[in-house]
């Protein structure tokens, strides 16, 4: 009738869904937050090594002294520093599942969160479980054979550590970036109404 007024129910705030949210952000901020202070921390370590120029003892065919210091303190930093990520992302990829499963996240979101949570784990399992321990293995061969004055040898080893390290800097980079862009796509709108229960789907 006109005039009649219509009682539609107000749409609770999603609260746990917000929580859930917060809690994937959080964590995906963390972890390249970790990254990005462990590339920082190597900005600094490494000219500072060479400003000091220190002679390690029992390595005197390894070259330069200043940049085995600095990557002897850094190597171990790096490898933590991934597992922390890595650990981080995979708390925000079950958050992603849960609100996969549980509905009230924009579509397209979803599909962002999911695409670059999973890409930055392959990236973190390729680095922890490939990249780095082929990387530590080179520099501790390398430390062994400048030991014994095998330069040859340490020198061979050097060029391998030396051929990863790029690869390793892609790999930091592109785990930052997309956990950023994992944790961006939580600022994607929700749909217009929020969660649908299943009480209030049509027909119920």
């Amino acid at each position: 009738m006109a005039g009649e007024k219509t009682n539609r129910p107000v749409p609770r705030p999603d609260t746990l869904g917000r929580t859930l949210d917060a809690t994937a952000v959080g964590a995906l901020a963390f972890g390249a937050g970790v990254i990005a202070a462990t590339g920082l921390a190597a900005a600094l370590a490494f000219p500072t090594m060479r400003d000091l120029d220190p002679t390690l003892p029992g390595l005197g065919v390894a070259g330069d002294h200043w940049m085995i210091a600095a990557g002897s303190v850094m190597a171990p930093v790096f490898t933590i520093a991934v597992a922390v990520a890595g650990i981080a992302v995979a708390l925000a990829g079950l958050v992603w599942v849960g609100r996969t499963l549980r509905g009230g996240a924009s579509a397209a979101a979803l599909v962002v969160r999911g695409v670059a949570i999973l890409a930055a784990l392959a990236v973190v399992g390729y680095a922890q479980f490939v990249l780095l321990p082929r990387m530590n293995h080179n520099f501790a061969s390398f430390l062994a054979a400048a030991r014994t004055g095998d330069a040859p040898a340490a020198e061979g080893f050097r060029d391998a550590f030396d051929r990863d390290h790029p690869a390793s800097s892609r790999a930091l980079g592109a785990i930052v970036t997309l956990t950023l862009v994992a944790a961006g796509a939580h600022a994607w709108p929700a749909p217009v109404g929020g969660r649908r229960r299943r009480s209030e789907a049509p027909g119920s």
